[in-house]
């Protein structure tokens, strides 16, 4: 009997190590990894790619599936094409990380929200990313991932996270980009109205 219960004590605590959430730090290092990968495609570095995919790897997209070779020579001919460019290349911003792993497995989504200027104007245009991963050899590698372009709602959702962020910072440029000027709110808590112009 002793036997037994040490075996299912052992069976019960692998289960728990294979199975169980990784840490904070861990899930920190994941997000490094997230936007150490971004930046090596907008350079188009090839070698830091290799690495970063598994041979494996799969690709969902609305032109179907694509390998690992297809997805990094796409990166790479994209920068060398804003690198040709007489415009400024995209700016790419990877934010409002979700992260959640276990010690082998991850599974990373967050929004992208690139922003380009073209003939003085200025265009932005926001993707939901989710990004699978497995650990292999002691390291993460990118198995799959899939993205789309955000729809008005998925905006407008991201949109009320960052007027929170930016109420909790008292972040005064982001209400003067994204308030309209005869903007007024009523508070919840007293019910009195307030104008854009008491807010800054």
């Amino acid at each position: 009997m002793k036997r037994l219960l040490v075996v299912a004590f052992l069976f019960l605590a692998a289960a728990v190590a294979a199975y169980g959430q990784c840490s904070e730090a861990e899930k920190k290092k994941l997000e490094e990894f997230d936007r150490a990968w971004g930046d090596a495609e907008q350079r188009g570095d090839r070698a830091f790619l290799e690495n970063v995919f598994a041979d494996d790897f799969t690709n969902v997209s609305v032109a179907g599936l694509r390998t690992k070779a297809q997805v990094i020579d796409n990166a790479v001919k994209q920068a060398e094409r804003a690198r040709a460019s007489s415009q400024n290349p995209p700016q790419i911003a990877h934010d409002y990380y979700i992260i959640s792993c276990t010690p082998n497995t991850a599974t990373i989504t967050h929004r992208d929200v690139i922003t380009t200027v073209s003939e003085g104007k200025e265009r932005t245009e926001y993707f939901r990313r989710v990004h699978f991963l497995e650990k292999r050899s002691g390291r993460w590698q990118v198995v799959s991932n899939i993205g789309h372009a955000l729809d008005d709602a998925g905006i407008l959702l991201y949109m009320e996270r960052e007027w929170n962020d930016a109420d909790l910072t008292r972040n005064v440029t982001w209400r003067e980009r994204n308030f309209a000027h005869d903007y007024t709110g009523v508070s919840s808590r007293t019910g009195a109205l307030t104008e854009f112009r008491y807010l800054t």
